[in-house]
């Protein structure tokens, strides 16, 4: 994901890269689910075009996907989805 050099950009599409595909994807079915797709975005910033119609092909196959904002809330969202406890949540029980 990200913007990329026009030079760049070309060398991606040559090698089969589409634009908009999320920027995380876990090819892991959870019951009827078959997988989990994230879209990173810095605050404030929207979808491009091409990132909503992969949003509506995924969620139409199914998937659950989710535009986040930070690398925390994506690992929330990967455990969350996987059903387990997210390691690096800070624990709420006081020290001894």
């Amino acid at each position: 994901g990200g913007k990329r050099p026009k030079g760049e950009a070309g060398k991606l599409k040559g090698m089969g890269t589409k634009k908009g595909i999320p920027d995380y994807t876990l090819f892991y079915r959870m019951g009827a689910v078959p997988g989990l797709a994230l879209e990173f975005k810095v605050p404030g910033e929207k979808q491009t075009e091409e990132q909503i119609a992969w949003e509506h092909h995924f969620r139409q196959q199914g998937w659950h996907y989710v535009v986040v904002t930070s690398a925390e809330e994506g690992v929330n969202q990967v455990c969350l989805y996987l059903g387990i406890r997210n390691p690096l949540a800070t624990s709420t029980r006081a020290s001894k």
